[in-house]
């Protein structure tokens, strides 16, 4: 791909999420993409064959981003609960209102959902992984499975984040709770 096409690309990507969170999903056009990302319809069309195939290059982007980001943040921990303590923290301090208040599910094709499931399963996998290596260490002594763990872990911090999107304010309360119940469950 050439660096003018990435650009192009880059440009009509950052137009969608900016429409995604001031509008909603399901108001997302053509028309309202050319104009956020300053270029024509056709231009859209040069790149892109539907809006569909915006949202999903939209949506796999930030999957990736906030994964290398997620990733970075866990690798900066010496051990397996202060990587899920980590894990946590990330989810908590990149929580927006916005963000909150797009339920992406509902306004997309099965094709879309799926792309958001896999980078779900990423997710996931670091859990696990990480979970399953304090198993191997002895740091957790959790009879569960690291599937089940890993699940009620996500529960944990998803439950975190809305506690953190309520009550801002509280936010050191949230995560230090949230680190408590890491600690009982583990």
């Amino acid at each position: 791909m050439s660096k003018h096409k990435a650009r192009q690309q880059a440009r009509i990507v950052s137009a969608a999420m900016e429409v995604i969170q001031k509008e909603g999903l399901s108001r997302v056009n053509m028309s309202k993409l050319a104009e956020a990302a300053g270029m024509t319809r056709q231009t859209l069309y040069n790149h892109f064959p539907d809006v569909e195939s915006i949202i999903i290059t939209t949506l796999d982007m930030h999957g990736e981003a906030m994964l290398t980001h997620l990733k970075a943040a866990m690798a900066g921990a010496n051990s397996a609960r202060a990587k899920l303590e980590a894990y946590g923290a990330f989810q908590i301090e990149a929580a927006s209102p916005e963000h909150a208040l797009i339920p992406l599910e509902a306004g997309l094709s099965a094709k879309a959902r799926s792309h958001i499931a896999e980078h779900e399963e990423a997710v996931f996998a670091l859990l696990r992984h990480t979970i399953e290596a304090g198993l191997q260490t002895g740091e957790f002594t959790a009879d569960t499975a690291p599937p089940i763990l890993a699940g009620l872990v996500h529960g944990l911090v998803q439950g975190g984040v809305a506690s953190a999107l309520r009550h801002p304010a509280q936010k050191p309360e949230v995560l230090t709770a949230l680190g408590t119940a890491l600690r009982t469950l583990l």
